[in-house]
């Protein structure tokens, strides 16, 4: 399984990293499980962010994911 900082979480759904990291403290946002002491995101974790903060579903986020993952592989 693949996992992304959040940072990376940040600039695929096109928000400040700031706002990313006070919506999870806040609770609005589900906390992704945390390896090393940061954050770890998998694909859930950026759909539901996604959802929450935008508003809608975040399938262009997750195809833009498939895609880079199919890139990595190749």
């Amino acid at each position: 399984m693949m996992y992304r900082s959040t940072k990376e979480v940040a600039a695929l759904l096109g928000i400040p990293v700031g706002r990313l990291k006070h919506s999870v403290w806040d609770g609005r946002v589900p906390s992704p499980r945390k390896l090393g002491g940061v954050y770890a995101w998998d694909d859930r974790d950026v759909h539901r962010a996604s959802w929450v903060l935008r508003r809608r579903d975040a399938e262009d986020v997750l195809t833009m994911i498939q895609e880079e993952t199919s890139h990595e592989r190749s």
